[in-house]
């Protein structure tokens, strides 16, 4: 009798184990697809993020130098300037050499970006690659960033940019629709003095070309 108790209590703990070992093989597909599953929509989600933050990148790539508070009353009010100035309005940069004064930096490059928007503003910015200079520029921040006015001027076919310190700035439109500084006229129509503005700025020493900045989509 005792030994017939035994054979059954052992038959049903090997029983007990099977179905065990049985459920666990059962249970560990689905485990697995809902693993999968997990994995791929957080890899989703990750895409999606990634996704956002580069379009974002490059949004801000197009509207380097410009406020975003200016930025976006610009973007949400009725053009101001001509109908013959808005197809200028837009983005212009050239990298300049630190050795040009106007840059007012020591070594590297400076960004000489200027951005001409539809309510008739000229938005001004040195963007600094190297090593930024102080010394005797208590001003340098109004320097670096300037908010000025512009229009397209049809006799002359200029672009002109008046700062609010008396400072006139003459572009010529070349063919590829980029700006050329105009030195002749700029030395013309300003009080220039040891090759300073009545601001202290520095006048360029050659003609640069600002390039029309655009976003391939």
């Amino acid at each position: 009798m005792k030994l017939f108790m035994s054979v059954q209590q052992h038959l049903l703990k090997s029983c007990g184990v099977a179905a065990c070992l049985l459920l666990t093989a059962c249970d560990s597909p689905q485990q697995n697809i809902d693993q999968t599953v997990s994995d791929a929509t957080a890899n989703t989600a990750e895409f999606k993020v990634e996704k956002q933050e580069g379009k974002r990148l490059t949004e801000v790539a197009g509207r380097t130098a410009l406020p975003q508070a200016q930025l976006a009353e610009s973007e949400n009010i009725s053009p101001v300037v001509s109908k013959v100035s808005e197809p200028y309005i837009g983005r212009y940069h050239v990298v300049v050499d630190c050795h040009e004064k106007f840059a007012l930096c020591e070594k590297g490059n400076a960004e000489f970006v200027i951005n001409l928007l539809k309510d008739g503003t000229s938005h001004r910015t040195l963007i600094y690659m190297g090593k930024m200079s102080y010394e005797k520029k208590s001003n340098q921040t109004e320097r670096v960033y300037q908010q000025n006015t512009w229009r397209f001027n049809p006799e002359t076919h200029q672009i002109e940019v008046q700062r609010a310190e008396g400072v006139d700035f003459y572009y010529d439109v070349n063919a590829d629709g980029d700006l050329v500084i105009d030195l002749e006229k700029i030395y013309a129509n300003n009080q220039i003095e040891n090759d300073q503005f009545i601001d202290g700025t520095y006048v360029p020493t050659q003609a640069y070309v600002l390039k029309k900045f655009t976003i391939k989509e």
